[in-house]
């Protein structure tokens, strides 16, 4: 566990080595591809230390972006020599420039107390507060039902001709605004042409063979920064199904799926909808902050990969090939219902919606 902060700083700072070869240390530093937060280096920030991190290390981008308080070095993949470098430079400068150094560590000590527990109990109560507000405001008969938005994975025109047209009915009954496409790389141009009423900031090009939970996810994080407190329709461009049904059913739906957890899946039959990870036919419709909060739990490295890609990005322009590849390139292959669906199912987190078989 940590360590009393009166404690930290002096075992942080104390010496190391004797006589000419003592040393102290100059700052802490995890070049970590895998942090659901960063709490050990969150400690040596408690310590006094100026903090050098990947950006797989959301504590480091929080200190960075909130505060100047850290350096991020970026993460090169299949280039380990020329990453560590990287860190190396990054050291060097601290101790090169100690007032920066100093600086910095006295910022990010400020931030790591933030992180004491009086503090988070004070903060997490103000939060709770809030959520059960915005349930309340969500409850029908009391309120505007959530927007709806919809997203549409893999659609290409070859899986959005006249016998599943999705994307079109999709843009009638919503609106350009709140329809969104994850397609492949190649037919993100085509897709465009097609469908020009389609906002270009809403078209994402994504790898398809690393499956749909990180399109899902870049999808719905992209969704947050605009209306956090909307709902999600998710389904294929392949869908078989009455999609005019299914859109009504997702609009009367919104506010109960806010109201009861914020995960619900379509299908004519429950126990496969939920249990068959092969499978990857059935519509889900998520609450956005819902959805993220979820996969922060079951997915927690994808989904701080999630602020550390994208938290810099606009949310007027369309999502650099460059980030989107950034996001991508180190995840394995995942299906949204093996990632999120399967284990938030065992939790008792998915609600079943039944549809016409």
């Amino acid at each position: 566990g940590m360590l009393p902060t009166p404690l930290m700083g002096p075992l942080m700072s104390l010496p190391h080595g004797k006589g000419e070869r003592q040393l102290r240390l100059a700052a802490v530093a995890s070049a970590s591809r895998m942090e659901g937060w960063g709490m050990s280096v969150q400690d040596g920030t408690m310590g006094g230390l100026p903090l050098v991190a990947s950006s797989f290390v959301p504590y480091a981008v929080h200190l960075d972006r909130s505060r100047g308080a850290a350096m991020i070095v970026p993460v090169i993949p299949n280039d380990e020599e020329t990453e560590a470098f990287g860190y190396a430079r990054a050291i060097q400068n601290l101790i090169d420039n100690p007032d920066r150094a100093a600086d910095m560590a006295a910022k990010s000590r400020e931030a790591a107390r933030e992180y004491e527990w009086a503090s988070l109990t004070g903060r997490f109560a103000a939060q709770l507060g809030s959520l059960l507000s915005i349930q309340d405001n969500v409850i029908p008969g009391r309120s505007v039902s959530p927007r709806v938005h919809v997203v549409v994975l893999q659609a290409n025109p070859s899986e959005t001709d006249s016998d599943s047209p999705v994307l079109e009915n999709a843009l009638k009954k919503f609106g350009p605004r709140n329809v969104w496409v994850a397609a492949s790389p190649e037919s993100v141009e085509a897709v465009t042409a097609r469908f020009p009423d389609l906002l270009q900031r809403n078209i994402f090009g994504i790898p398809i063979r690393k499956g749909t939970a990180a399109a899902v996810a870049t999808a719905m994080y992209r969704i947050s920064k605009q209306d956090p407190r909307g709902v999600a329709l998710t389904l294929p461009a392949e869908y078989k199904g009455d999609s005019h049904f299914l859109f009504s059913e997702a609009l009367r739906l919104a506010s109960d799926t806010l109201a009861n957890g914020g995960l619900m899946v379509f299908g004519a039959d429950e126990e496969r909808a939920i249990a068959d990870d092969n499978q990857e036919v059935n519509p889900y419709l998520w609450g956005v902050r819902s959805f993220l909060r979820h996969f922060s739990t079951f997915q927690p490295v994808r989904h701080a990969a999630l602020e550390a890609v994208y938290g810099r990005l606009s949310t007027d322009k369309p999502v650099p090939k460059e980030a989107i590849g950034r996001y991508f390139m180190p995840l394995r292959h995942a299906s949204i219902r093996k990632a999120l669906i399967s284990p938030a199912q065992k939790s008792g987190l998915v609600t079943f919606s039944p549809l016409p078989g």
